[in-house]
């Protein structure tokens, strides 16, 4: 006979019942989620980028809020357990277009970067590098993955040369360092002694090197106990840019001096407008030493970006483009007009204001500036006016301003944004231009109202661009309406007061200062009638929204009908309903069973194993006499050993005639009506040694420890 331990963990749940959140795959963090909700707008990245390619990256491409696949993920901040990432995309051949950047000629690149939030144990950093490495589009460097940032070399062998070490670096390549973390501890094949000298080992810095050339390697320490710093060209400092922001980088290349300027954090994420950047340098490359011979300056190169995180580090490292080598360029124009038939009236102008009944027409435009080789569109998508204040009548994206390419159906007409996806070739020499047209109809309004400008945008993997319209106002007629921002129906226990929020607008819209000052409310508590100033409410600012607080002394126990009714001069908004039911106690848990056992000795036959005698399992019911509830039990999880082996048996709940089986859905093992106010029932004390809960262990089944979960739950139920 053998001793067979079984331990479970019980998770209890409320009458109300509590749902369990279900995740697949690896779920974003907070971090994550707000890093892609304020992501700026930029281009697919799939067509022209190589991500899936390259060994050993944790690359991967994220949906922005307009363009699929926009957010290139470098590493991830989602990953158990913390890891050393590596990761990087790189610029890809499409169709008949390069993969690599002709560096004969002058060019740019735009992009957003973004890296974490966080202060300590945070992302080593990003790079952008120019490379002629013999992997192309694979190429990673993956040794010593903190420090190295995918492109430098990995210190992690003290018995190495410089030589030798830069040979596991990405090869003829050039890199402009976004360094977040100091690595300046002077270990013996640590790989964390590269930002030791100058500007770099006093805190985040950018700088550049060459990562496949030994002179970018300073060697300390002995024979065969060798370390290494980079020599950092030109390290400039920066602030701390792990902070949750984004921040935006220019990078222009002078083909004729063969130079790069950099600026780094030159663009408010809010407005994408230019500002003073934070750290700007120009920087000479020798473009030999991107050259496979090493003799003939380089031509053209792989471009991209890569970036790590540390031992046990980790930090969402996520980048947006916005402008590209490859990229067209356009000229945009956007005007909306008011119109009478097929004939223009006149052009708003930012701030013009309109009446109902006006006829508008909004006209939005791209051409490209090149229109040789064209281009392809993956996605139009037009942010439409409200349509409370400007009637949607019919709409469509043409190509050079006739070739229709989409017209908007119903479905859209009603939507605040419209997509549509394409494959075609577009800004071609005979249609250079794309065309966004809606025609709308301005709507009587209960005030004056605001149409901010709308934008639309063009995307695909060789281009993205945006045009905004202006913004304009709608002129009004008051209509009020009372808007609950609470529940309708609403359940308080004892002695609690009830606080009602609620908002008074305009048809929808916040009233404005004048029409505010005329507000009158009147509040009615079943057969009583009160002011907002006698249950010590007050307005919450300009924006129509109120607060008050009914007292406990005058609900009563049981149904209570409240009604808001709102006044101002001569207009009456509809009377808010609520309903608060006030109840006399709660239904709960006094006492459960967490982290109890079942102990016995197997026999070789089947047979039943006990509890241990610590079991409690009490149920409370102070809602009054009359009402019923539920206790229902489950297998959450099974019971298995620490590697792994699962029970041969099954939890079971036996009663004196008659024994249930415990399986994944919810049984009822208990079930009353109460007979009192606050009735408490212990439901274990009636539970024998060979009745309640119990484990039927089949004669198959080994000894061991095992250990699972149950899940209790009690439910309000008749």
């Amino acid at each position: 006979m053998y001793r067979l331990l079984m331990m479970l963990i019980c998770l209890g749940i409320g009458w109300l019942g509590e749902q369990q959140a279900q995740a697949s795959g690896v779920a974003w963090d907070a971090d994550m989620r707000a890093a892609v909700a304020s992501a700026p707008n930029g281009m697919t990245m799939a067509a022209l980028f190589e991500v899936a390619g390259v060994d050993f990256s944790a690359t991967q491409l994220v949906d922005g809020a307009v363009t699929k696949q926009s957010i290139a993920q470098i590493t991830n901040d989602n990953i158990q357990p913390r890891s050393e990432q590596v990761g990087a995309f790189w610029s890809q051949k499409l169709g008949k277009t390069s993969a690599k950047v002709d560096l004969t000629h002058d060019t740019r690149w735009s992009f957003w970067l973004y890296f974490g939030h966080k202060t300590t144990n945070l992302s080593s950093g990003m790079a952008f590098v120019l490379q002629n490495d013999d992997g192309g589009t694979h190429a990673i460097a993956n040794g010593g993955k903190g420090q190295s940032l995918g492109v430098w070399a990995g210190d992690r062998n003290g018995f190495l040369s410089a030589n030798f070490l830069a040979q596991s670096a990405i090869q003829n390549s050039w890199a402009l360092e976004f360094d977040t973390t100091v690595n300046n501890a002077p270990r013996v094949g640590a790989g964390s002694f590269y930002d030791h000298e100058g500007i770099a080992s006093r805190g985040p810095h950018i700088a550049s090197a060459y990562p496949g050339q030994a002179a970018t390697y300073k060697q300390y320490g002995s024979r065969n106990k060798y370390y290494y710093a980079l020599n950092h060209q030109q390290a400039k400092a920066m602030s701390h840019p792990a902070d949750g922001k984004w921040r935006h980088v220019t990078i222009d290349w002078h083909a004729q001096k063969s130079q790069l300027t950099y600026a780094f954090n030159d663009r408010h994420l809010e407005t994408r407008q230019p500002v003073p950047p934070e750290v700007q340098d120009t920087v000479t490359v020798d473009l030999k030493k991107l050259s496979p011979d090493g003799q003939t300056a380089a031509e053209s190169a792989t471009w991209g970006i890569t970036g790590s995180t540390g031992k046990s580090n980790s930090a969402n490292q996520l980048i947006v483009l916005d402008e590209t080598p490859r990229q067209l360029h356009f000229k945009t124009s956007a005007q909306t007009m008011v119109m009478k038939g097929a004939a223009v009236q006149r052009t708003l102008t930012a701030g013009d204001a309109v009446t109902a009944g006006t006829q508008l027409r909004d006209v939005m435009r791209a051409t490209d500036l090149r229109a040789t080789t064209g281009g392809t569109l993956t996605q139009g998508t037009a942010y439409l006016p409200m349509g409370s204040v400007i009637k949607r009548l019919n709409g469509q994206f043409f190509a050079d301003g006739q070739t229709p390419l989409y017209s908007l159906h119903g479905n859209d007409l009603l939507a605040e944004r419209v997509d549509f996806a394409s494959e075609q070739p577009v800004f071609t020499q005979k249609a250079p231009s794309l065309q966004f047209m809606l025609n709308g109809e301005a709507q009587a309004m209960a005030r004056d109202t605001y149409v901010s400008p709308r934008k639309v945008i063009f995307a695909g993997p060789d281009h993205y661009v945006e045009m905004a319209s202006v913004g304009y106002t709608v002129q009004r007629k008051l209509n009020l309406k009372l808007e609950n921002l609470g529940a309708s129906e609403v359940s308080l226990e004892k002695d609690e007061d009830l606080t009602v929020t609620a908002r008074l607008s305009n048809q929808g819209q916040p009233l404005d200062a004048d029409a505010m000052k005329d507000n009158r409310l009147k509040i009615r508590v079943n057969d009583r009638t009160f002011s907002l100033e006698q249950l010590k409410g007050n307005w919450q600012g300009m924006t129509g929204r109120f607060q008050f607080v009914i007292p406990n002394a005058q609900l009563k126990a049981g149904t209570n009908q409240i009604s808001i009714a709102a006044r101002n001069r001569q207009d009456e908004a509809q009377p808010l309903k609520i309903v608060a039911t006030q109840h006399s106690g709660e239904l709960a848990f006094e006492s459960m069973p967490c982290y109890c056992a079942f102990q016995g000795r197997l026999t070789g036959k089947q047979q039943l194993i006990s509890r241990d005698k610590d079991w409690q399992l009490c149920v409370r019911d102070s809602r009054g006499r009359g009402n019923s509830w539920q206790l229902q039990l489950c297998v959450s999880q099974p019971f298995t050993t620490s590697k792994g082996r699962e029970l041969r048996g099954n939890v079971v709940y036996r009663k004196q005639s008659s024994t249930q089986t415990v399986g994944t859905a919810p049984i009822v093992i208990e079930q009353r009506s109460t007979k009192t106010d606050d009735e408490r029932t212990d439901v274990a004390s009636s539970w024998a040694a060979d009745t309640g809960l119990l484990v039927l262990a089949d004669a198959d089944a080994t000894a061991g420890d095992y250990q699972g979960e149950l899940r209790w739950q009690l439910t309000d139920a008749p």
